[in-house]
């Protein structure tokens, strides 16, 4: 059977930030377990690939890139052949294709988007006139006298699913609380906190989407108005058929 490694990041063994843990819940759903045996960050594997987030400065030659994006354009670069099959979105797309002469096809969508296809979350009812707020991992201690109800994106990823599937709407300045929210189409708006690395995964994302680059920089400036309630336009059925270790 063969070893596919899945490469993604993790803070530590206790704890992941929900947006990277569906890169493990993803792959696991979709990979043929027939014939492939799969493992997670493990050293010295033939055949390494990379899903969901930005983690596009982890690969190396020959990786296989499924629906990740690129962070920042001056990452540094370990590669000079890749196998992709989908991206998040047109930048990831032309970074690759443009600037590295990598081949890139059109199939765009962060794969955490197919968590609505494999994962029915729990309502809970007193959060269902809650306007929920999922602070990026790295500014979550800065909320805890927020106003809206927060959701730790340290949770368990099922439980994050569940808290954005019952909230009325969504503030996020995680960029997988805005992916969550438009797979389970509820409505949401992008909090700006000038998160390390930019803004170019979140352009990547809503580009792919057709979505303007709506945005607060104050939690303090939430107005319903604003809200995006377009939910995923994604090709789903494109971006499953996409993944290269199901046959």
């Amino acid at each position: 059977m063969k070893k596919i490694n899945l490469v993604y990041w993790r803070a530590d063994e206790k704890w992941d930030n929900f947006g990277d843990a569906l890169s493990r819940v993803i792959v696991e759903r979709l990979i043929n377990k027939d014939k492939y045996e799969l493992v997670f960050n493990e050293p010295n594997v033939a055949t390494n690939l990379i899903a969901v987030g930005s983690s596009l400065q982890f690969a190396r030659d020959g990786y296989y890139i499924y629906g990740t994006g690129v962070r920042v354009f001056n990452q540094p670069k370990h590669y000079t052949t890749l196998n992709v099959s989908a991206v998040r979105g047109p930048i990831t797309r032309h970074y690759l294709s443009d600037y590295h002469g990598i081949p890139c096809p059109d199939v765009y969508g962060d794969p955490a988007l197919l968590i609505s296809r494999f994962y029915m979350p729990k309502n809970i009812p007193h959060l269902n006139d809650k306007i929920g707020f999922v602070p990026h991992y790295s500014r979550q201690g800065n909320h805890k006298q927020c106003q809206f109800y927060v959701i730790n994106p340290c949770d368990d990823w099922n439980h994050v699913m569940d808290q954005i599937y019952s909230c009325k709407y969504i503030i996020s300045s995680s960029l997988h609380g805005l992916i969550c929210a438009d797979a389970y189409c509820k409505p949401n708006l992008w909090l700006d906190e000038n998160i390390e690395g930019g803004n170019i995964k979140f352009c990547d994302y809503f580009l792919s989407q057709g979505r303007q680059e709506t945005c607060i920089t104050s939690l303090d400036h939430f107005n319903e108005d604003l809200l995006y309630r377009g939910g995923n336009i994604v090709n789903l059925d494109a971006l499953e058929r996409a993944f290269p270790f199901q046959q």
